[in-house]
C-alpha cells in the first residue's frame, strides 16, 4: 500500500510485474483502486429520501467479465437502511467444502465480503501494511504434501510462521460466489478439518464434504 483508503480510493504499488484483468502493471508501478463506500451510498440514499425523493437509481456499466463492484443484494441491503455494523457478512455466511483434492469456500450470505485495506499508521511502513482477508486452516504447514492457491490470492507464509496454521489469502468475495483452491493433499488426512476467517470471528468451523 502507498496510501490509506480515502473516499473509496486506495493507492497500491506493484511489488512484481503483474496483470490486472487484461492490463499489465509494471514492477514498482502505481495502481489506484476505486470502490464506493457502502456507508457513503447509504448516507446519500438517506439524504435523498429525507429531501423528498421517492427513490434512488444507481448505474453500473462494467466489463462483461468484471468481478468487481458490489453485488445487487449488498447494495440493496445498504440502501434499505441496514445498520452500519451489519454491512459485513457473518462468519456463518460461509461454508468450506472438501471436494476431492480441492477446497471450496462458498459465500451464502447477502452481504459481500469487501476488499479490505489496513490503514497505514506512522508506526507501519506503507509498503508493508497488511490487507485482505485470511482463510486459516487448522493444519500445520509442514503437514501439506502439496497445495496450490488456485482462485485464492495465495498463501501467507509470514502468518503461517506466527500462527502455526496454514493461511490462505482471500480477495473480496461477492454474495453467492465461491473460490476453489488448486490441488490439496496432506498426509494423513485429519478426521475433522477446521477453518476460520479470523478477521470476522476467532471461532473455528468444520469443513463439510461436498454433496
Amino acid at each position: 500500500m502507498r496510501s490509506s483508503t480515502t473516499q473509496g480510493m486506495t493507492e497500491l504499488r506493484a511489488i512484481t510485474a503483474n496483470k490486472v484483468g487484461r492490463y499489465p502493471v509494471a514492477q514498482g508501478g502505481g495502481l489506484l483502486v476505486r470502490w464506493p463506500d457502502l456507508k457513503v451510498l447509504q448516507a446519500a440514499s438517506q439524504a435523498a429520501l429525507a429531501a423528498g425523493a421517492r427513490g434512488v437509481v444507481l448505474f453500473k456499466l462494467p466489463q462483461a467479465d468484471s468481478p468487481s463492484g458490489w453485488s445487487l443484494s449488498t447494495v440493496l441491503g445498504a440502501l434499505k437502511g441496514k445498520a452500519v455494523k451489519e454491512l459485513l457478512p457473518s462468519s456463518q455466511d460461509f461454508r468450506l467444502l472438501l471436494q476431492g483434492s480441492r477446497l471450496t469456500l462458498v459465500h451464502e450470505g447477502s452481504m459481500d465480503l469487501p476488499p479490505r485495506f489496513e490503514p497505514v499508521s506512522s508506526a507501519v511502513e506503507a509498503d508493508s501494511a497488511r490487507s485482505g482477508w485470511s482463510l486459516e486452516l487448522d493444519l500445520p504447514p509442514a503437514a501439506l504434501a502439496e497445495f496450490s492457491a488456485g482462485e485464492f490470492a495465495g498463501r501467507d507464509m509470514q502468518q503461517e510462521k506466527k500462527t502455526g496454521h496454514v493461511v490462505v489469502q482471500l480477495p473480496h468475495l461477492r454474495s453467492g460466489s465461491s473460490l476453489s483452491s488448486g490441488y490439496f493433499q496432506h498426509p494423513p488426512p485429519p478426521a475433522v478439518l477446521r477453518w476460520r476467517i479470523p478477521q470476522l470471528s476467532p471461532l473455528w468451523q468444520t469443513a463439510a464434504p461436498s454433496l
